[in-house]
């Protein structure tokens, strides 16, 4: 018997700083300084191929304010729908 798995569905974690962004209508570069990240971290994230390390997650909790666990699961579970 053939068992049919749906396949997992996960938004990058990029998508949601993207979502962030255009709310608050704060510049890529603006937002790299506020973390004390190289724009171009942030430039990968936005693009769905850098990925968020716990370094990364706890400067967007303190920014975002939003659990840096949060941030990891959300790049877990990204990576596994993907992989």
């Amino acid at each position: 018997m053939k068992v049919s798995r749906k396949p997992k569905k996960a938004f990058h974690p990029g998508y949601y700083i993207r979502e962030y962004l255009l709310e608050t209508k704060i510049s890529v570069n603006e937002f790299a300084g506020q973390l004390d990240l190289p724009t171009y971290v942030v430039l990968a994230l936005l693009q769905n191929y850098g990925k968020v390390t716990p370094d990364i997650a706890e400067k967007l909790e303190k920014r975002i304010g939003v659990s840096a666990e949060t941030w990891l699961n959300l790049q877990r579970a990204y990576d596994e729908a993907t992989s």
